[in-house]
């Protein structure tokens, strides 16, 4: 019975179509595909009836833990599938899995078999078996294109697409169908590094404005299925940096958009009738191919002033910049508060689309009241001493929840507001509106 383990560090970057098949081009000096081509990953992920596990790790711990069975294309009985423990600690990724037939598999995590030996990975895994009540809870499928350095084989870099999902029918023969988690033509590419990353790399990255982003598969479709995750919302500050990256290439004539398809095809992808051709590698901005706006956003839209009609949109803005230069400016400090507050969703926060002249503002109208301030501060009691924040919204929140938000309660923060979490600049941003607003209580 065979049995693996990974030590990793996992890096996850979203991009279109069109910036991935530009990315590929360039990768083909470096890398080469591997041997199984395009290829198809389903899995079956395990987690408590009330989703504690998955939940956990949207509050990004030091240490989390999953459990999945897994298998490479769909299985019949006589498959061999992975059981396997992906563990996270301090951003490396530790994957301890082991290989069984399909009904030994299933029989083992439906606790109906026992441990077929003593090995440490199956102690392991029937440790968490006990230590939750589980239940197979997402099926979870996504097409695999996977390559490797010709330097270093170590190096790895996958690209998904077509990532889907469902509820119902928790057994792996049963078919890769499901709903999609990504608008059509986006790519999720993750790079698989056991030290540091190639330099030729880390270049192709920069040169392509393509960064890190914290994506995980599971945990965003169970944020999406809480109204709680908007791709195309997130990603819309970067496409018009990639808009003006793909016309630069097209007026310099760019030879890798010419032989992108010659590349595609040698690596056995349009194979896959599901994986679109490129007819325009210009991205749309335009509202129309967002999906359809949340009610939050409609709610932001309406309290900056805007309004959908175009011959009066210049009269809003021009509206919102004499309210900003105004002294008496509450009212947009206020919305701004109101904003941010929305981000929580239930037990998870949701991403904000914050302006940059939303945060100038702020910033700004911070500074005009902190400078004036003196470097000793007497504070009367009864207040509230907070310590460090590092960027952990969705505790900052709780925080104001239990103990009332100013002019209520009065609060002193003792500094280290941003890094570590994953929502730095809405702690920042909060806490100094609420300063504008309530000088004396916070």
């Amino acid at each position: 019975m065979a049995q693996l383990v990974f030590n990793r560090y996992e890096k996850k970057y979203l991009m279109p179509e069109a910036i991935y098949q530009l990315l590929r081009a360039r990768l083909s000096r470096y890398m080469e595909t591997d041997s199984y081509g395009l290829h198809t990953i389903c899995n079956i992920y395990y987690d408590t009836a009330d989703d504690l596990l998955i939940r956990r790790s949207l509050e990004h711990p030091v240490y989390k833990e999953k459990l999945r069975v897994r298998s490479y294309g769909v299985p019949d009985e006589d498959s061999q599938v992975f059981v396997e423990i992906k563990k996270k600690y301090k951003g490396i990724v530790n994957k301890r899995r082991v290989q069984m037939r399909l009904p030994e598999a299933m029989n083992y995590l439906d606790g109906e078999m026992p441990q077929p030996d003593g090995s440490q990975i199956h102690q392991e895994i029937d440790f968490f078996l006990k230590r939750y009540t589980l239940l197979p809870r997402l099926y979870l499928a996504y097409d695999r294109v996977a390559l490797f350095g010709k330097e270093d084989p170590e190096f790895r870099v996958t690209f998904d697409r077509r990532i889907r999902y469902r509820r119902e029918g928790m057994r792996l023969e049963a078919g890769d169908q499901g709903k999609y988690l990504l608008p059509e033509g986006w790519v999720l590419m993750e790079s698989k590094i056991q030290g540091a990353a190639p330099l030729w790399f880390s270049q192709l990255l920069s040169e392509l404005s393509l960064y890190q982003t914290s994506f995980s598969k599971y945990g965003n479709i169970y944020r999406k299925e809480h109204g709680a995750w908007n791709p195309k919302e997130m990603m819309l500050h970067r496409l018009e940096n990639w808009n003006h990256l793909l016309i630069n290439e097209e007026k310099k004539g760019n030879k890798e958009f010419e032989n992108n398809d010659k590349n595609l095809k040698s690596n056995n992808e349009t194979s896959n009738p599901n994986i679109n051709k490129r007819e325009e590698f210009i991205i749309d901005t335009s509202t129309k191919n967002l999906n359809d706006e949340d009610d939050e956003k409609k709610e932001n839209k309406r309290e900056l002033g805007t309004t959908s009609q175009k011959n009066e949109k210049e009269d809003d803005q021009e509206n919102v910049n004499d309210n900003i230069n105004k002294d008496e400016n509450n009212d947009n400090i206020h919305k701004i508060i109101k904003k941010l507050k929305k981000a929580r969703r239930g037990s998870i926060c949701q991403e904000l689309n914050i302006k940059e002249d939303e945060c100038n503002y702020v910033i700004d109208k911070a500074y005009g009241i902190l400078e004036k301030e003196e470097s000793l501060l007497k504070i009367s009691a009864p207040l509230y001493i907070c310590g460090d924040i590092h960027g952990q919204y969705y505790d900052l929140l709780r925080v104001f929840d239990i103990l009332k938000y100013p002019p209520q309660s009065t609060f002193l923060f003792l500094g280290d507001y941003v890094d570590r979490g994953k929502q730095s600049l809405e702690c920042l941003l909060l806490l100094l509106c609420l300063k504008v607003k309530y000088p004396d209580k916070i």
